[in-house]
């Protein structure tokens, strides 16, 4: 059997060392840690209305679960943009199909094909970094509560 470490030699995971520098330079110690708004979406998703729907339904549940800030808004704005365009070429690739025809008659693979895989990698790696796949919740350290007191005798 082999021996194991005590739990005090082990490498504390990114989550715990970004929490304690955050935590100690007083980053998270506001009472109200400003979150995003789900209904004011970003200059570069306005005119994109699947950016825009994506942003609208994923924020809510981001402030939900505490792990998001304002300074996250542009890279989730970016993960909103390759949710629509992972969604915008797959519908083309449907109504125009698979494969096409090339100019000598053979048939080839629809450009679009690498363009999504592409896309749906980067996805799941901007997933992980946000905490929306279930490894990475277990993971993520929320952005801690400044608890309010109701004591009403209790001095600041």
């Amino acid at each position: 059997m082999a021996n194991k470490k005590p739990l005090h030699l082990l490498a504390p995971s990114a989550f715990t060392k970004n929490a304690k520098r955050n935590e100690a330079a007083g980053v998270f110690n506001q009472a109200e840690y400003p979150a995003l708004d789900a209904d004011s979406v970003p200059e570069t998703l306005q005119e994109d209305e699947i950016a825009s729907r994506y942003w609208r339904g994923l924020v809510p549940l981001m402030n939900s679960q505490r792990v998001l800030s304002v300074g996250d808004a542009v890279s989730f704005a970016n993960y909103c943009k390759l949710l629509a365009d992972i969604e915008r070429f797959e519908k083309l690739v449907a109504k125009e199909g698979i494969t096409y025809q090339l100019k000598d008659g053979s048939y080839g693979r629809h450009p679009l094909i690498p363009e999504i895989a592409r896309n749906r990698t980067l996805c799941n790696l901007m997933s992980q970094q946000f905490g929306l796949t279930p490894a990475s919740r277990t993971k993520a350290a929320p952005i801690p509560v400044k608890e309010t007191s109701t004591n009403e005798f209790e001095q600041d």
